[in-house]
């Protein structure tokens, strides 16, 4: 039982209607585009460039350079020390194993 039209969304005990997978669609569509939007504001590339990358596949760091998506390639270290200093502090890094059944 819902209150609403569209509560049960995503219920696995229950298969999408149409209206409801047009919803969805709608709201990822529009998502993405604000998504799009604001790499192209952020990059200051066009957002029809942006658009074209981002279709979901990944970019390796030489090509996400490239494309103007980052501004250098490095390492763990690099991130931490531009970081550190952009706060001025120490940044300490949180690892998650993945994969395991801790």
């Amino acid at each position: 039982l819902t209150t609403g039209k569209f509560k049960d969304i995503g219920d696995e005990n229950k298969p999408l209607t149409e209206e409801e997978r047009q919803a969805i669609m709608e709201d990822l569509l529009k998502t993405h585009d604000i998504f799009v939007e604001i790499v192209a504001n952020n990059r200051k590339l066009p957002k029809e460039h942006i658009a074209k990358l981002a279709d979901g596949f990944t970019l390796m760091g030489d090509d996400a350079l490239k494309a103007g998506l980052i501004d250098q390639v490095g390492y763990e270290s690099d991130a931490k020390n531009w970081l550190s200093e952009k706060i001025g502090e120490k940044v300490n890094v949180c690892d998650y194993p993945f994969g395991t059944e801790d």
